[in-house]
């Protein structure tokens, strides 16, 4: 998950002011207790005193208003607690669960694209990088802005080594030129007589997954997305 900078400054925000109210509520003494004797014998003086006495403000008030000030510093410290909490969620929760998708085969990085079918066919995923070089079975890794492209995964190429349940490919960058990509799926052999096939492109680009899905005929080639970082 990239975080844009509102988001970044959002969280720093709520990080900051969680630490402040924590730091206060424990630098902050607690309240002393008022004694029950004290105002007793407070008040036996005063009507001791007959009825031109003063009577003595009452520490009641005072009391409530330190109480009411504690509670309202322990509330700031749950609030400061749930938002460190949601702070860390997505700082580093959320990021590794959108960064890593262990239903996908294949390498990953800042930049993934994986085609996966359900036949023998042989399809076969293209990706042309921001330079301009296509990355395919034919070339299986380029380098561009000095950033390496591989094609790791080639499920049924030339009809050898058959698999007809999970095939896939799959094109990755660990570290990611920045620019656009154009992503084409092509229909290279039916190999067993399939026909007409369903696929499922998948792309992950600085976390953020896309899903698109589609069929292709044979000796069919179909642009199905750009994308750029």
């Amino acid at each position: 998950m990239k975080l844009n900078n509102l988001q970044r400054k959002t969280i720093s925000l709520i990080v900051l002011v969680s630490f402040v109210a924590l730091l206060h509520l424990w630098t902050t003494p607690a309240p002393a207790a008022t004694k029950a004797g004290n105002s007793e014998t407070t008040m036996a003086q005063n009507n001791s005193s007959g009825p031109g006495f003063i009577e003595e403000e009452s520490p009641k008030s005072h009391v409530t208003k330190k109480e009411k000030k504690s509670k309202l510093w322990l509330i700031l410290a749950a609030a400061g607690v749930v938002g460190i909490g949601l702070a860390v969620y997505f700082l580093f929760i959320k990021k590794k669960s959108t960064d890593t998708n262990t239903d996908l085969p294949g390498g990953t990085g800042q930049v993934k694209v994986t085609l996966q079918w359900y036949n023998c066919a042989d399809l076969d995923l293209w990706v042309a990088d921001p330079c301009g070089a296509t990355i395919y079975y034919d070339s299986p890794s380029a380098t561009c802005q000095g950033k390496l492209g591989d094609l790791d995964i080639d499920s049924n190429a030339g009809c050898y080594n058959l698999n007809c349940s999970t095939p896939a490919e799959n094109i990755y960058w660990v570290s990611a030129p920045s620019g656009t990509y154009t992503v084409v799926v092509n229909y290279y052999s039916s190999c067993s007589g399939t026909g007409s096939t369903s696929y499922l492109l998948t792309t992950i680009v600085d976390g953020k997954l896309s899903t698109y899905s589609g069929s292709i005929n044979p000796d069919e080639s179909k642009v199905v997305t750009t994308f750029s970082r």
